[in-house]
């Protein structure tokens, strides 16, 4: 396993996310998405949310002004 941190930033958009191989956790900063989960959850994301995709979520975000997370993300070994 392997630990990685940082700072993430993201302008308005639409894409797609496959989280294979590792888990993240992560704390908005600023700015605001809608993330949708292949099961058709749909989580809203603003400042001071915490969201938590582990390994496998696979979903779509929609980044509706300018995003900036900091997230904590714990790959695994192939």
């Amino acid at each position: 396993e392997a630990i990685e941190t940082g700072i993430w930033e993201c302008s308005p958009g639409t894409f797609i996310v496959h989280r294979d191989g590792y888990d993240e956790i992560a704390q908005i900063l600023s700015g605001s998405a809608t993330i949708t989960g292949e099961d058709g959850t749909v989580v809203e994301l603003k400042v001071d949310s915490t969201i938590v995709t582990p390994e496998g979520w696979r979903g779509t975000w929609v980044v509706h002004e300018p995003i900036r997370k900091m997230f904590v993300i714990r790959r695994f070994k192939k």
